[in-house]
C-alpha cells in the first residue's frame, strides 16, 4: 500500500494538483484527430478549474472521449475495481490507433 499524499497547496485537498500542470494544459492547443480519452476520478469534479481544464482536454482532438471514474485519484492507480477505468482507457485509445477508427463510446 502506498503511502497517503499531502495536501494540495493549492486547493487544499490530497488531489494531486499542481499549478505547472494547469499551465500545461492551457498551453495547449491542438491534438487534432489523435485518439484520447480523459479520465476524470470523481473527486476531481468539486475543483471546478480542473474539471474546466480536463473538458479543455478532451477538446483538442476530434477523435476523444471524457469519461468520469466514480473513484478517486489514488484509486485509478491502486484499486482494483477503479484502475478498469484507466486501463479500459488505455485499451480503447490503443484499439483507435491499431485500427483508424474513433475512439469507443463508453
Amino acid at each position: 500500500m502506498r503511502p497517503a499524499r499531502a495536501a494540495c497547496a493549492t486547493c487544499a485537498t490530497s488531489n494531486p494538483c499542481n499549478p505547472k500542470v494547469f499551465e500545461q494544459a492551457k498551453a495547449l492547443t491542438s491534438l487534432d484527430g489523435k485518439p484520447l480519452v480523459v479520465v476524470t476520478a470523481t473527486e476531481s469534479i468539486e475543483h471546478k478549474e480542473w474539471t474546466d481544464l480536463q473538458d479543455r482536454l478532451a477538446e483538442q482532438s476530434s477523435n476523444s472521449q471524457h469519461r468520469v471514474a466514480d473513484a478517486t485519484y489514488a484509486a485509478l492507480i491502486d484499486d482494483h475495481d477503479s484502475y478498469k477505468s484507466a486501463v479500459q482507457a488505455i485499451v480503447d485509445v490503443t484499439h483507435a490507433v491499431r485500427t483508424e477508427q474513433p475512439v469507443a463510446t463508453r
